[in-house]
């Protein structure tokens, strides 16, 4: 069982199937990339911080102080430099990944 031999892959079927990859790795992170560019950023409904929990207590800032909530921020420049960052390492995982591919 471990002793035995694989054909090689055609050229022209390990090209067919980085492309098919690439393509559908490209179409999926431009979505993703439209996503952060078009989408609300940050725009999360209210109703779940609203409502009271048991004690009375309620979720986000305490209101009487008017001391802003402590925690993350999400901002738009963020969210596309999170989509941008991991499409750049696909592209360079393309670009080594093609050079590496049989003639």
């Amino acid at each position: 069982m471990g002793g035995e031999y694989l054909p090689a892959m055609s050229p022209s079927l390990a090209h067919i199937i980085f492309w098919a990859a690439a393509l559908s790795c490209a179409i999926a992170h431009g979505l993703l990339i439209k996503s952060a560019l078009t989408g609300a950023a940050g725009d999360y409904p209210d109703d779940r911080r609203k409502q009271s929990r048991r004690g009375g207590m309620r979720w986000g800032p305490d209101r009487r102080s008017g001391t802003p909530a402590s925690g993350p921020s999400s901002t738009r420049e963020l969210e596309i430099g999170w989509a941008l960052l991991p499409a750049i390492g696909l592209a360079a995982l393309l670009v080594a990944t093609w050079r590496a591919l049989p003639d």
